[in-house]
C-alpha cells in the first residue's frame, strides 16, 4: 500500500513539472510560472521514496504545493500540447 502511494506521489509531481504551469499564485512558496523548484523533490522521490519522504524539506514542499493548489492559492492550467 505504502508503495503504492509513494508511486502516486512521483507521478503526480512529474505531472505538475511536466503538464502544468502556474496561471495565479497567491502562495508564499511559489511565485513564478512554472513548478520547476520540485525538480530536486522528484528526484529525491525517485531515488529512494521513503527517506525522502521523512526529510522535512522534502515533504513540507511537496504538501505545501498540494495545500497551496487545493486551497486556491495556486491556480493551476494545462501546459499547450500536453495531453
Amino acid at each position: 500500500m505504502k508503495q503504492n502511494a509513494d508511486n502516486s506521489l512521483i507521478f503526480q509531481a512529474k505531472r505538475l513539472l511536466d503538464e502544468y504551469v502556474i496561471v495565479r499564485s497567491t502562495s508564499p512558496r511559489f511565485a513564478g510560472w512554472t513548478f520547476n523548484s520540485l525538480r530536486d523533490v522528484v528526484y529525491q522521490l525517485e531515488s529512494d521514496p521513503t527517506a525522502a519522504l521523512q526529510r522535512p524539506e522534502w515533504s513540507e514542499i511537496l504538501e505545501g504545493v498540494l495545500e497551496d493548489i487545493v486551497t486556491g492559492r495556486i491556480v493551476t492550467a494545462r501546459k499547450r500540447g500536453s495531453t
